[in-house]
């Protein structure tokens, strides 16, 4: 299943919702279905970007999963988190951030995500549905907490259901 949403937040620079995208151990506080994410290394890229190994865990109701991670930063233009381990085969989430005009931030989150069991893929893909759109609406309600700021967003609609 792949799916896109892009919105515009005003009031906010890429700077600031790239830093909240990358801080993965505040995650549990205001995403949907995280439980828990623990940095387990970090190493340096090249170009000066950071490539971290997160201990994930998600859960809704009595259902939990556990698995790894990988977040590669590229400050402040994007993040790229990909994992292949139990119970994925291939999930993969791209975050970009562009600064269309300054003091708004123009925001693309993209997610992938293929189960080893066509079982869980099907339930997952009825569970999911909407799911990237909930996760920039966190997003974007930790970003006003955060920075004190509250003005209206634009989102355009998802694609590639």
């Amino acid at each position: 299943m792949k799916a896109q949403v892009e919105e515009t937040l005003v009031g906010f620079t890429r700077r600031q919702l790239f830093d909240l995208a990358a801080d993965i151990e505040s995650y549990p506080t205001f995403l949907p279905f995280c439980r828990a994410a623990r940095i387990l290394e970090t190493h340096a890229l090249d170009g000066g970007g950071v490539k971290l190994v997160v201990d994930n865990v998600f859960g809704w109701q009595g259902f939990r999963t556990r698995f790894i991670t990988e977040a590669a930063f590229s400050p402040p233009a994007s993040i790229e988190i990909i994992s292949e381990d139990h119970p994925f085969e291939r999930l993969q989430i791209i975050w970009r951030f562009d600064e269309p005009v300054p003091g708004s931030c123009a925001v693309t989150f993209e997610i992938l995500q293929a189960f080893r069991s066509g079982v869980v893929d099907v339930l997952a893909g009825l569970f999911a549905s909407g799911l990237e759109t909930r996760v920039i609406d966190a997003f974007a309600a930790e970003a006003r907490r955060r920075y004190g700021i509250n003005r209206p967003a634009s989102r355009d609609r998802p694609k590639d259901r």
